[in-house]
């Protein structure tokens, strides 16, 4: 019987390795939804893969900025792009992903009328990312963003002060990284602001480029509505 306690050995049985990026062309996939209204529309949503090895804390910091200046605001241009399209209802997604070992970063909208509009939501949003590629942000928009993230790291993000230190930490140590990384900012946050000083939103730009432009990894989903997923749904889960 093997002795209580922690096993050394046990954390390379838990290491998550660092998945490739190996996606020649974008993944496209259609799947149905259980539709709540016979008038709900289909979604539409694409996903990139960001990283394949761990970020430098000053490139999280800029990731976080960009998702700022692409989405948080009704004037980002993301996020206007998309909401004055009358394509959609509402945009989903959530931008940038840093939930798990590898971070992403999403965008789409639901409530889209037909496939057609499908097709021109996913041309709005690379056309998009194409201009701010090449154009960039506004010198007062990147330092608003640099601005509203130093204060959520300083005043915690406004939720529970505990909490926020608790999934800080839990976002490293979860992958056997030192908890620390996840709560220690001020050098990277030093080491970003001298490289938009150097730099301005060129950063940005090759941001889009070579993560999202670039990047064939990414996944294309379409949602179609379907008014009898749920009554099937049901049914399988009666027979189990």
């Amino acid at each position: 019987m093997s002795p209580k306690g922690y096993r050394p050995e046990s954390q390379h049985d838990s290491m998550i390795p660092y998945q490739p990026k190996n996606f020649v062309n974008p993944v496209r996939d259609i799947k149905p939804f259980a539709a709540t209204s016979s008038t709900e529309g289909h979604m539409l949503c694409i996903t990139w893969l960001l990283n394949t090895q761990p970020f430098s804390p000053m490139m999280e910091l800029a990731w976080s900025v960009l998702d700022s200046l692409l989405l948080e605001k009704t004037s980002s241009p993301l996020r206007k792009a998309l909401e004055d399209s009358n394509l959609g209802e509402q945009i989903i997604g959530d931008g940038l992903g840093t939930g798990l070992l590898q971070w992403t970063f999403a965008a789409g909208m639901k409530g889209v009328k037909s496939r057609d509009d499908v097709a021109a939501l996913e041309e709005l949003t690379i056309q998009t990312l194409e201009k701010l590629g090449s154009d960039g942000f506004g010198e007062i928009e990147v330092a608003s963003a640099v601005n509203t993230l130093e204060f959520k790291l300083r005043e915690g993000g406004g939720g529970l002060r505990g909490i926020d230190i608790l999934e800080g930490a839990m976002s490293k140590w979860t992958y056997d990284l030192d908890p620390k990384d996840g709560l220690v900012y001020e050098n990277a946050l030093i080491l970003l602001k001298d490289e938009i000083n150097k730099r301005g939103s060129s950063l940005f730009r090759q941001m889009i480029r070579e993560s999202l432009l670039e990047n064939n990894h990414r996944v294309v989903l379409e949602l179609l509505p379907s008014s009898t997923l749920a009554d099937e749904q049901a049914q399988v889960r009666c027979k189990e």
